[in-house]
């Protein structure tokens, strides 16, 4: 008698074969992410660009570059108001230059809060633009760009709604120390004392910038919400809303009513302005530990080794998080005869 010989797969050939592609599968998902992250690093790159065209469009109108705008109650700051819903920050200001005019003319940049202490009604009256996501001020690698709800209705007539943050920060001049502030595009201002660091911002135009505008940084990324360890023993999670940027270094914070996605051992969430001072370095998390207090302080991103910084002559390099603090000092400021290079 024949034999008939079957046509199919043993199951020992059939798990080999599963075996294989599982070894190819596995060689390959690195290599596929590693293009993912390298396309979203590249988008990180143009929104950065496109955001260094229109500081120089804003320029050529305003004969200054964007800066935040100073929240005035009663002829001066009012230390005792939260003012943070007002439009405030240098990003809604070149809003015209993005193609984002429709955006720009639904602000209302004169949502101060009112003496009697509503403390939100900047935030009321910009309900609908505030809320709106705007990819170029993001970067597409960050998955943490969750927007916050306000949920406080006493204080905004009833109005609930969805703040967005960005990714994208103004920088200030690194290190301060006392009274005294070393000169950025941005600059630390805290009403409470005196000399320089009482000095509020003022606007700076190319003339100002006398280390050179390629040698001058603008803006740096930062990671949307960071977890910022302990403050009077709560853990919270820092958060900054695209179009608040209340000049002073304490920046205006606020925990409940806000509510949102937490990082592990946060219970409030706290918001801070879109200008930074990277005194602390880049991605400057200690192994096990959470990263420093008050992210206001240092420079992020979830890209690998670094992050992408913006100079005053419109180009953007990826700085690694190993460089040199006296060198990134140097490339915040505009005007200390401290010329670096543009790394």
């Amino acid at each position: 008698m024949r034999l008939r010989r079957s046509l199919g797969f043993t199951l020992i050939e059939l798990l080999v074969v599963i075996a294989i592609i599982g070894v190819l599968i596995a060689l390959l998902l690195p290599a596929v992410q590693a293009a993912r992250e390298a396309a979203r690093r590249s988008q990180c790159t143009n929104n950065m660009k496109q955001i260094g065209l229109a500081i120089h469009n804003y320029h050529d109108v305003a004969k200054c570059f964007p800066t935040v705008l100073a929240n005035i109650d009663a002829g001066g700051f009012d230390p005792t108001a939260s003012q943070w819903g007002n439009p405030n920050s240098w990003l809604p200001m070149i809003c015209p230059y993005l193609d984002l005019q429709n955006r720009y003319d639904q602000l209302n940049f004169n949502g101060q809060s009112d003496p009697g202490g509503a403390y939100f009604n900047g935030f009321v009256k910009n309900i609908t633009a505030v809320n709106g996501v705007i990819s170029t001020f993001m970067c597409p690698s960050d998955s943490t760009q969750e927007p916050c709800t306000y949920l406080d209705a006493a204080n905004t007539n009833g109005v609930q709604n969805s703040i967005t943050p960005t990714n994208y920060f103004g920088t200030m001049g690194s290190p301060y120390s006392g009274a005294r502030v070393r000169t950025g595009f941005f600059k630390y201002h805290q009403f409470s004392t005196t000399g320089d660091l009482a000095s509020p911002a003022t606007t700076v135009s190319i003339k100002n910038v006398t280390d050179g505008t390629s040698h001058s940084m603008f803006a740096i990324e930062r990671i949307a919400r960071v977890e910022n360890g302990t403050d009077a023993a709560r853990g919270y999670t820092g958060v900054s809303p695209w179009f608040n940027g209340t000049p002073i270094w304490q920046a205006w914070t606020y925990g409940p009513p806000l509510t949102g996605t937490m990082l592990p051992g946060s219970t409030y969430i706290y918001l801070f302005s879109t200008d930074i001072c990277p005194q602390w370095g880049i991605n400057p998390r200690p192994p096990g530990k959470p990263v420093p207090l008050w992210p206001q302080h240092y420079g992020s991103s979830w890209h690998p080794g670094g992050a992408n910084v913006l100079y005053a002559d419109g180009s953007v390099n990826f700085l690694q998080q190993s460089i040199g603090q006296t060198t990134l000092n140097a490339l915040t400021t505009i005007s200390q005869d401290d010329q670096t290079g543009n790394y």
